[in-house]
């Protein structure tokens, strides 16, 4: 658990969930929420890019839903 990107709040959109949201759905035709979904997604994105993980680990991401949201 890391709760450095929950950024504003429920809700609330960051700059990084939603590159998150355009990079999922672009790359990988996977659409995400931006009030859980796209900010947890942020965060993996952001570990990648840091290194946090050797080029043998095997990362899952785990889509738990939440499209909906995206049409409320």
């Amino acid at each position: 658990m890391d709760d450095g990107f929950v950024w504003a709040g429920y809700g609330d959109p960051s700059d990084g969930s939603i590159e998150a949201q355009r990079l999922a759905a672009r790359t990988e035709a996977v659409f995400v929420d931006h009030t859980y979904t796209a900010k947890a997604l942020a965060g993996l994105i952001a570990y990648v890019r840091a290194g946090r993980f050797k080029p043998e680990e095997t990362v899952l991401f785990w889509h738990t839903g939440g499209q909906v949201g995206l049409f409320a």
